[in-house]
């Protein structure tokens, strides 16, 4: 009794923890932010980076839950400071005189 061939094989189930199912759903928050006003994302940030402070201090003063919210507060930070700043040079490319 040998291999079945790849025709013959059902395709297994991706388990929701795979890194495939996770990196999409990263790359499905971006174009949720983009959406939103620079006022809106200004106050997601503090409020983010509050939450940052937060998670932070909770894992110095006692033991953390999920240290991963860590990772998730700096990357959502990172997010929200690209758009921010890509807004910005957009802004600036329109405002500059065409030579």
């Amino acid at each position: 009794m040998g291999r079945p061939s790849p025709e013959d094989r059902s395709p297994r189930p991706i388990p929701a923890t795979h890194p495939r199912l996770t990196f999409r759903y990263r790359h499905e928050q971006a174009p949720a932010l983009r959406e939103q006003t620079d006022d809106q994302l200004e106050l997601l940030l503090q409020e983010t980076k509050q939450n940052l402070f937060r998670l932070r201090l909770q894992s110095e003063t006692e033991r953390l839950e999920a240290p991963s919210e860590i990772i998730k507060a700096k990357r959502e930070i990172a997010r929200i400071m690209t758009i921010l700043r890509l807004r910005q040079i957009e802004r600036e490319r329109s405002a500059a005189p065409v030579s």
